[in-house]
């Protein structure tokens, strides 16, 4: 399979909030629709996935309600400060910066942090 270079740009700027699962997915519908000789481009994403398509400065700008993290993987402290701001609820915190929960406690647990200890 090849990809475009734009075409690769677009996905490696994309947030993927799915995770791999969703890049996995691309590239499976990719294979299915497309002939074998054709490589993955812009107008692929564009037709099938507009979303991933959207220009990079789009999706490389952080979201308006996310004002606690500073990049696509918050630092030990930006968690910190987030759990703190929201009491330790994590449906809070995650609502606050556009993730799903459960995005939210994998980050906690890779930096140490229980949620349970800033509960009021």
């Amino acid at each position: 399979m090849q990809i475009k270079l734009e075409a690769a740009e677009r996905l490696c700027c994309y947030d993927w909030p799915l995770n791999i699962r969703e890049l996995k997915s691309v590239f499976s519908e990719f294979f299915a629709l497309a002939d074998p000789n054709e490589a993955l481009g812009v107008s692929y994403l564009q037709r099938n996935k507009p979303q991933i398509a959207g220009s990079t400065d789009e999706r490389v700008t952080p979201a308006p309600n996310s004002p606690g993290l500073s990049s696509s993987i918050p630092n030990r402290h930006e968690l910190e400060s987030l759990l703190s701001d929201h009491a330790g609820n994590v449906s809070a915190a995650a609502d606050a910066v556009g993730k799903p929960r459960a995005q939210l406690y994998r980050w906690f647990k890779r930096a140490g942090l229980d949620p349970a200890r800033y509960r009021r």
